[in-house]
């Protein structure tokens, strides 16, 4: 505030003519054409001399305060901007953590999967292993089963072929009288 009430650091009151104001006026407007087209104007005034220093002053003064405004307007554009670059670059950082996640995610898939292929090759063969070994302990419990089948074969014959002979030895040995008797045996 101080700053802009004294310009200059010096406390010194300088007495300037409104000849010198004019001058150093038309120095700063032909140096510096860029700001506005409404200087040109100021400018024009100042070169006329027919324009008075009031209206001059007056003019420069709404110059300033359309400068102020347009100051204002472009702080708040700059602080929105600065507002959405932060927001914009706080959503990169967590898109890049969440695109290492799912890359660190992916490649442990991958392994997993390149393990489970492995597991899957190594129980295929073990399968097919134990279907050689099923095979071939069907083709034994065939073999067995056609030999058990002769042997009980075999067994009951030959138990056949006991039971008719302890049937004639009973016959020889033991002979059975032929005629009934007709004699009842009470108890």
């Amino acid at each position: 505030l101080f700053k802009k009430a004294l310009p200059s650091p010096s406390l010194l009151q300088v007495q300037v003519s409104s000849r010198e104001v004019m001058r150093q006026a038309r120095q700063v407007l032909r140096a510096d054409r860029r700001i506005d087209p409404r200087v040109d104007f100021i400018s024009l005034a100042l070169h006329g001399k027919k324009a008075s220093f009031d209206k001059l002053t007056e003019m420069i003064d709404k110059l300033v305060t359309q400068l102020g405004k347009e100051q204002a307007v472009d702080s708040s554009k700059r602080d929105y901007c600065t507002k959405e670059l932060d927001v914009a670059e706080e959503e990169t950082k967590a898109m890049e953590k969440n695109r290492q996640q799912l890359e660190t995610a992916i490649s442990e898939g991958e392994g997993a999967i390149a393990t489970l292929q492995d597991d899957i090759e190594s129980l295929t063969a073990s399968i097919k292993d134990l279907d050689k070994k099923v095979a071939e302990a069907t083709v034994l419990r065939k073999q067995e089963h056609e030999e058990y089948e002769k042997e009980l074969a075999a067994n009951t014959a030959a138990k056949k072929i006991l039971l008719l002979a302890k049937d004639r030895m009973n016959k020889f040995y033991k002979p059975r009288s032929s005629s009934p008797s007709l004699v009842q045996v009470s108890s």
